[in-house]
């Protein structure tokens, strides 16, 4: 479990393929161990030695992501990690901007997924014509919440070509790979999140199936960039959105993604005019969470909002919670929540 500790397993000797340090925790009890490699080899008499050490964690998986496009490829769960591209400069810097999703490892030069959802990751290199550091990159990350009950986990794909909820080629599931779907049952996990800077609308229901039911709801940009996904009804017919689980726990709508420099992420629930009215129903609790705001005045601001062309179905006894977001209103003020007087 640590350098000091460890215990040589296997030798090898001449020009040969390490062997893999895996093999021998099979079966080990979930924890953190250290893999270390020692090369030793003599030149003209002189005894020459190199070492290299490598922590990981039982259970889960470790990454490596030769650059940072690479990173939006991969589906963490929380927990696993990613060993990022090297540091060029004592000065370069990673920074994510999500901390409820990723943290930074010691080095700062890997990750670890800590939370259910998106963010950026930036990397800022040293520059010495202006003598600091500048952006240099961006990537995003992905983290997969564990599916709810007997429900699917499903990413959209930003990529597709008309931003359609009911349409199975615009949706990953992402907890049952090849499934072909979208989400649309109790418990179903749906996660929308893109690195796009223009403005998105989604056309929840169709014709023939205008009720859509999901469990839970993730929604937010992959970079730092002011934008907003408008969820919505459409062909002059009121759609339905409604949130159910299974197990009693609240639904959830949460705001994810990361920004900096006061980049702006809007959700809104209903269209731009009467012929795309939403209902947003509440067959289980609903928490409204506006996630993460960072800490100074510069951080993201989220802003989530049933707008004019949105009705809010809440049974008696239901409740829809609105929390998150940064607590003491910060600068101009990191969370708005806004209904509606319509």
């Amino acid at each position: 479990t640590t350098e000091e500790s460890a215990l040589q397993v296997a030798s090898w000797n001449g020009i040969a393929t390490a062997p893999s340090a895996m093999a021998y925790i099979d079966g080990a009890s979930s924890g953190t161990y250290v893999a270390k490699y020692t090369v030793t080899s003599t030149y003209s008499g002189t005894p020459y030695s190199m070492k290299y050490t490598q922590t990981f964690t039982v259970g889960r998986n470790i990454y490596v992501a030769a650059t940072l496009e690479d990173l939006v490829a991969l589906r963490l769960k929380v927990g696993e990690s990613v060993r990022l591209p090297a540091l060029a400069t004592p000065q370069d810097f990673y920074r994510v901007l999500n901390v409820r999703v990723a943290t930074l490892g010691s080095g700062g030069a890997s990750l670890t997924a800590v939370g259910p959802g998106g963010t950026g990751v930036e990397y800022h290199a040293y520059d010495p014509a202006l003598g600091a550091t500048a952006l240099d990159g961006t990537g995003g990350l992905i983290v997969v919440p564990e599916p709810i009950g007997s429900g699917k986990v499903y990413l959209f794909k930003e990529n597709a070509a008309a931003w359609n909820w009911n349409d199975a080629a615009n949706w990953e599931c992402v907890s049952d790979p090849g499934h072909a779907g979208y989400p649309d049952a109790i418990d179903d996990v749906a996660m929308i999140l893109y690195y796009s800077q223009s403005s998105k609308t989604m056309t929840v229901g169709s014709t023939a199936d205008p009720s859509v039911t999901i469990g839970e709801l993730y929604a937010g940009q992959l970079k730092s960039v002011a934008t907003s996904l408008r969820l919505q009804g459409g062909s002059s017919q009121v759609r339905t959105l409604n949130f159910e689980r299974s197990n009693g726990e609240p639904a959830r709508i949460q705001l994810t993604g990361g920004a900096w420099d006061s980049k702006t992420f809007y959700l809104y629930l209903g269209g731009n005019g009467s012929t795309e009215r939403l209902t947003v129903s509440a067959s289980s609790d609903i928490v409204f969470d506006d996630g993460y705001a960072g800490v100074s005045d510069t951080r993201q601001r989220n802003h989530g909002q049933f707008n004019n062309y949105v009705t809010v179905v809440l049974p008696e006894g239901r409740f829809i919670r609105l929390t998150g977001g940064n607590p003491v209103n910060y600068g101009t003020g990191g969370t708005t929540f806004y209904f509606s007087g319509n």
